[in-house]
């Protein structure tokens, strides 16, 4: 017997909404998923901004990396809220 997930499987569709949301425009959409998450699920930012000062405090002066890893954090986050509700709807939808 299969084990449960605590989080979700990601989609290939989901990932490519995502990715296209992203592509429409890129600042808004970064700006507005970073206050999202900080009044949602502070911790998550905060975890973020704590790597991004181990990043600094070890040397990492290259804006890339800093910003590369900034966008980790949100968008992984942001893939796994999205196929959570991706999986609610078709679970409200196909079990009522």
């Amino acid at each position: 017997m299969g084990e449960k997930r605590l989080l979700p499987l990601v989609s290939e569709t989901v990932e490519e909404t995502i990715k296209a949301e992203l592509l429409s425009g890129k600042e808004q959409y970064v700006s507005d998923l970073i206050n999202k998450i900080k009044e949602e699920n502070p911790v998550i930012i905060y975890f973020i901004a704590d790597y991004i000062k181990g990043l600094k405090n070890n040397g990492e002066e290259d804006p890339a990396a800093i910003n590369a890893a900034i966008y980790s954090g949100i968008f992984v986050y942001k893939l796994l809220e999205s196929q959570a509700e991706a999986d609610q709807l078709e679970k409200d939808i196909f079990n009522q």
